[in-house]
């Protein structure tokens, strides 16, 4: 069967005619001329369908308009035998869509810091862009870099909270896959207790990143501080907007995400100081329900204007006669979460350098389970009842006794 008009193709097309007649000329419609008055043509319902099947519409569809068939290519391919005409029509097509491919940009599937730059890599291992910062501090952790698909378009993106030189971090910064700034996010705002007002630099201490929900979008979940008080902790949306906002008076340097009760959602836990207590502390929110500023009973350290605090938990770690001699405060050091609970490390510090690790173990609930001293511990605890420096040797009495204190009980079930 064949189709002798334009009107003919352009109906059985579904176009209009100016449309089927511009498919001839840029995607190759396989029309035929016929001698005699202007505007006779030809073409067949099978080399049509061909020409269909090999993607000459679907190209339409998938945006690749841009990539034009060359003229020469298509009137040869007009003149090619009805027997030819198909297999040259899907060959065509072939090469349009590795065209495409190969013109389309790598995503990024890495990236790291390399001396003053943020640099993005291929799966392959390909550089495919790099930033230059003015000075990064060559003590970068892995941590401050994160890639993938933060809006569930199928592209990478790569989030990275840089470390200068002289220990800030002002901005965080988030990179699309071809290393366009799609956003900066800068931590802080002021923030007043009843003896002092806070502005200026907040540094960004920790980020992470939430599993996709139903929309496919992640959150990042920043923690930040004004120098050691206070701490601002903020839950961005995918673009770098902020959806929840928590205030603690202290700095929190841990942010760690975890399904710990099994409940399918994920809960936020952030480890560092408390400054009102001068103690290791432990902070747990729910990710859709945070919001306010931890309380506190000395004015000193309390916020003002900022609400209620909307809390899973926060727990308080006792300082250790080891770390009461020289140190003012402990801190959380290191969390891990397992399959029967949370251990949590808190560094009872000697000095500005040198601690000694205490345990502590947690069931799902986040109730104290156990509680240990390393061996470490041990044998300076020793040392130091030898010389005089303590007055009492360490007993199973003096450890049970470290139990950390739940300032805000921890809820039966989420709200």
């Amino acid at each position: 069967m064949e189709l002798t008009s334009w009107k003919e193709i352009a109906s059985y097309l579904g176009v209009s005619v100016r449309t089927a007649q511009l498919w001839e000329e840029q995607r190759g419609l396989p029309v035929r001329r016929l001698p005699g008055p202007r505007g006779r043509v030809l073409l067949c319902i099978a080399e049509l369908e061909a020409w269909k099947h090999s993607g000459g519409i679907a190209s339409e569809a998938a945006g690749i308009n841009a990539v034009a068939i060359p003229a020469s290519i298509a009137s040869r391919l007009k003149r090619l035998r009805p027997a030819y005409a198909g297999a040259a029509a899907v060959l065509i097509g072939v090469v349009v869509l590795a065209f495409v491919v190969t013109r389309a940009p790598a995503t990024p599937a890495s990236a790291r810091v390399q001396g003053s730059a943020l640099v993005a890599f291929s799966a392959g291992g390909k550089e495919l862009w790099r930033k230059h910062f003015e000075s990064l501090s060559p003590l970068m952790p892995p941590s401050r870099v994160w890639t993938g698909d933060l809006d569930g378009d199928g592209a990478a993106e790569v989030l990275f909270a840089p470390i200068a030189a002289e220990g800030l971090t002002e901005t965080i910064w988030c990179y699309g896959e071809r290393g366009d700034v799609r956003w900066k996010f800068s931590p802080g705002r002021t923030v007043r207790t009843a003896t002092r007002s806070y502005t200026g630099t907040y540094s960004a201490r920790a980020f992470a990143v939430t599993r996709p929900g139903r929309s496919r979008r992640r959150r990042i979940l920043l923690s930040s501080s004004h120098a050691y008080f206070p701490s601002q902790v903020v839950l961005l949306s995918s673009e770098g907007a902020v959806e929840r906002e928590y205030w603690h008076a202290g700095h929190l340097e841990h942010v760690r995400l975890a399904d710990l009760d099994r409940d399918g959602t994920e809960e936020f836990y952030l480890g560092g100081i408390n400054n009102a207590a001068k103690a290791a502390t432990l902070v747990v929110l729910d990710a859709d329900h945070f919001a306010g500023a931890a309380k506190e009973a000395n004015p000193e350290y309390a916020f003002e204007g900022l609400g209620e605090a909307k809390e899973r938990a926060r727990i308080i770690f006792p300082r250790t006669c080891i770390n009461r001699l020289n140190e003012p405060f402990n801190i959380v050091q290191t969390m891990q979460f397992r399959s029967d609970g949370l251990a949590v490390a808190v560094a009872e510090r000697l000095s500005a350098t040198e601690a000694l690790p205490v345990v502590y173990q947690f069931t799902p609930a986040l109730r104290l389970n156990d509680v240990g001293t390393s061996s470490w511990f041990d044998a300076e605890h020793e040392r130091l009842h030898a010389s005089g420096i303590l007055d009492h040797a360490l007993s199973p009495s003096e450890v049970n006794a470290l139990t950390p204190v739940t300032v805000t009980p921890p809820p039966a079930s989420k709200p």
